[in-house]
């Protein structure tokens, strides 16, 4: 091995290995304090690596064995830029040991930790940006396919009647991100059939205008968040980059496209008219069934008891939908809560034969839709406890 990365390795700091056997899995804790600070190991060097912090964790996993569960990293001391760089290099080894392993278990304990994390942390909880990283532009499934950042993503549903987007990312970034990735995963989009709009935000309807007037795609929101859409800014700016409504979107109309028939949920909260879909995925010979939940609430922190409580019921309500149609597949626009990276990394390393990982099961679906239900009382009782 190579005597860099092993002693990059060593210096990791106290790294503490908590062996739970919840469910079978192992919970990982890693500390790093100092690691070093001379830049990010060459390429060539990171499998090396991968093996030496193997190595440091003293934890060997043979073919079939149980995965690692959950991976926690906290910066101990405040890192600088290449010291992240080479946090999430490493970051990046250890999630792809978490899944790739190919277990639906596993992609479940990851997604709803993720989860539980997210929410259920006070202080954890955190809106996105538009200049949050870029994700590789990636073939989920058969069938869809994901672009964008790993905050704010777009997803592209092909169907025997051409594509239809969910979502269209922000407005200037249609030439740098969106139309480039589609690109990439040799989508025309000039294929566009539809572009859903799962709420009245720019950073989801902000390119639609531009793919409706250059390339005829069709556009569907509901009625309330488009009648949002429309309402002039603050101090009385004009809307920008709104498309015209060519489908409204309600609950128990699906719409239908091809081969492909996408189910559509009310699911208000984030915005009085958001949206959740469920479709078909395919995965070789498997068909799946998934459901994209469209309306997040990112900083429930800032929502008061009655509106915590109404988003509470949109959750039991989606819930009891995606529980009938056997949604066994989760994806989200806004993926900082549900272990998307570590997914996507095991997906790359996916071997013939192992199951997707964004395949959680039934279950596990529910489990995890169930945890962020769950995660949003325990923000009510706070609420009840800070009160005057």
């Amino acid at each position: 091995m190579d005597s860099s990365a092993r002693n990059l390795a060593s210096r990791a700091g106290r790294v503490v290995v908590d062996r739970t056997g919840l469910e079978g899995y192992y919970k990982l804790t890693l500390r790093y304090a100092e690691i070093a600070h001379d830049g990010t190991p060459p390429a060539d060097d990171r499998p090396m690596l991968f093996t030496a912090l193997q190595e440091r964790l003293g934890l060997k996993l043979e073919p079939g064995q149980a995965p690692l569960s959950t991976l926690v990293i906290d910066y101990i001391d405040r890192p600088g830029r290449r010291l992240i760089a080479i946090l999430r290099m490493m970051r990046s080894f250890l999630c792809v040991l978490v899944l790739a392993t190919g277990t639906t278990a596993a992609a479940q304990s990851a997604t709803i930790d993720a989860a539980k994390d997210f929410y259920c942390t006070p202080g954890k909880a955190h809106a996105n940006a538009a200049d949050d990283p870029l994700i590789e532009p990636t073939k989920i499934f058969d069938n869809l396919y994901a672009i964008g950042r790993d905050t704010t993503t777009v997803y592209a549903l092909t169907t025997s009647e051409g594509i239809v987007l969910i979502d269209a990312g922000y407005a200037d970034q249609l030439e740098s991100v969106l139309l480039p990735g589609m690109q990439k995963l040799g989508l025309d989009p000039a294929r566009i059939k539809y572009v859903l709009v799962t709420h009245g935000h720019p950073d989801h309807y902000g390119g639609s205008m531009a793919l409706q007037q250059r390339y005829g795609a069709k556009v569907g929101v509901s009625m309330a968040d488009a009648e949002a859409m429309a309402r002039p800014g603050r101090n009385g700016a004009p809307p920008r980059n709104v498309p015209k409504q060519d489908v409204v979107l309600v609950e128990g109309t699906p719409l239908k496209v091809g081969d492909t028939q996408i189910d559509v949920v009310a699911i208000p909260g984030h915005t009085p008219g958001s949206l959740g879909f469920i479709f078909p995925v395919k995965d070789g010979g498997t068909t799946h069934m998934a459901a994209l939940f469209g309306g997040a609430v990112l900083l429930p922190g800032r929502l008061d008891v009655p509106a915590l409580q109404a988003y509470i019921a949109t959750l039991n309500h989606w819930a009891g939908l995606t529980r009938q149609k056997a949604v066994d597949v989760e994806v989200q626009n806004h993926p900082m809560f549900d272990a998307f990276e570590l997914k996507l990394a095991a997906l790359k390393a996916r071997r013939p034969g192992q199951p997707n990982p964004f395949v959680l099961g039934r279950d596990g679906y529910q489990q995890f839709v169930s945890a962020i239900a769950g995660c949003m009382g325990e923000e009510v009782k706070r609420h009840a406890a800070s009160a005057p």
